[in-house]
Formats: structure tokens, sequence, C-alpha cells
């Protein structure tokens, strides 16, 4: 399994409001089966855990990414769908 530091990584700042800005990495994670994707999540969990809000961790918030996913990002859905089985 490839770690994260091998992955082909580009980031990206992006600003979203104002002063506000947000920095995305593009990393190549083919099509998630091969550990590649798993490896770059374990090293960015933590930060990414720390995030979440209690609603977050239930059901309901479950429902409402999901939704999210499927309104704004659709061709993200069937990976999403991957990843929670």
């Amino acid at each position: 399994m490839r770690g994260h530091s091998e992955l082909s990584v580009r980031p990206v700042t992006v600003a979203i409001v104002g002063a506000l800005r947000k920095t995305f990495q593009a990393m190549d994670i083919g099509d998630g089966s091969d550990g590649r994707f798993a490896g770059a999540l374990r090293d960015q969990w933590p930060r990414a855990e720390a995030a979440l809000t209690d609603e977050a961790r239930t059901p309901a918030g479950a429902a409402l990414a999901r939704q999210r996913f499927e309104q704004h990002m659709p061709e993200l859905v069937p990976a999403l769908d991957r990843l929670v089985r």
C-alpha cells in the first residue's frame, strides 16, 4: 500500500467568502480499492474527527451529509457508498 506521502498531491487554495480561505488537496486515489485513499485518510482523520459536531454523529446528521453529497457532488456518491459499507 502506498502511503500518503507517495500520492501525487496538488494543493489548491480557494477563496470562499471574503477573507475566509480553505485549502483543498487533490490527490490521485484510483478507485479507492487499493488502499491509497485509506492511507491518506488515516493521516488526516484526527483533525477531521475533531471537527465533527455531536449532531453530525447522529443518523440525522449522516442523512443530511448524504443529501448534501447528492445535491452538490453527485459524482462522489458512489465513493461515499463504498466508504460507508
